[in-house]
């Protein structure tokens, strides 16, 4: 029994470079994941609701 083996466009370019292209490749992707953890986390100090915190709402007797 044979097996096929499918590969996207992006895998197969990869599997066919030269060895200098993987490194190239393994480098560009290693500046770009530590470019992405030299960004500052994104910290939320509101709600995104349109609705009032149940706190500020004052309760009438």
């Amino acid at each position: 029994m044979s097996q096929a083996w499918t590969l996207a466009p992006s895998e197969a370019s990869y599997v066919l470079a030269t060895k200098q292209q993987r490194k190239k490749i393994r480098q560009d992707s290693l500046k770009s994941a530590m470019s992405i953890q030299d960004k500052p986390a994104e910290i939320q100090d509101e709600p995104k609701t349109d609705e009032e915190p149940t706190a500020l709402i004052a309760k009438r007797d």
